[in-house]
């Protein structure tokens, strides 16, 4: 019985090794193998262009977390249907997750704003620059909040002056 089936598996193994070889044809000189599947365009795209000539993406993410496995799961989804598997992220990897790519949004931003020709540029250029936090009471009480928002007008001037004294009578 044991003959039969090592006899079995070698024909299986031979089989498919036989079938995933790469067939030539006698009159044509092309290899067909897994790699030249596909036709190479003239101008290639990729997925994640955006512009007039390319249609959005029609995929939604949904981000679910499951408090009895204490993860959190991404779906992508087409209408009902899922196109991918889902992910199961844990707290610490979706916080990683999302700072990525609330980053590259940002900045995604930032930098679409710069763009004098798109609409709405004039808006998002006066954003362009970050508010500051100070964490100081003394700043606090000496400005009034702890907020620096700085907004170029061309020009810069700072004075600042100090008197100090200091007198050793006995």
């Amino acid at each position: 019985m044991k003959q039969y089936l090592l006899v079995f598996l070698l024909f299986a193994i031979h089989s498919i090794t036989k079938a995933q070889t790469p067939v030539v044809n006698s009159k044509d000189t092309t290899i067909f193998s897994k790699e030249s599947d596909s036709i190479k365009l003239k101008y290639p795209f990729k997925n994640d262009q955006t512009g007039n000539l390319f249609l959005s993406d029609p995929s939604q993410t949904e981000i679910i977390y499951d408090s009895e496995l204490k993860k959190y799961i991404i779906i992508e989804k087409i209408g009902d249907y899922q196109i991918k598997r889902p992910i199961y992220m844990s707290p610490e990897a979706y916080e990683k997750y999302k700072l990525q790519k609330d980053m590259a949004q940002y900045f995604k931003n930032k930098v679409s704003a710069t763009n004098s020709k798109k609409e709405g540029s004039v808006d998002a250029q006066k954003n362009l620059l970050p508010s500051y936090y100070v964490k100081s009471d003394l700043f606090e009480s000496i400005f009034g909040g702890n907020t620096i928002e700085v907004n170029p007008q061309g020009s810069v001037l700072v004075k600042m002056g100090m008197l100090y004294q200091k007198v050793d009578n006995p």
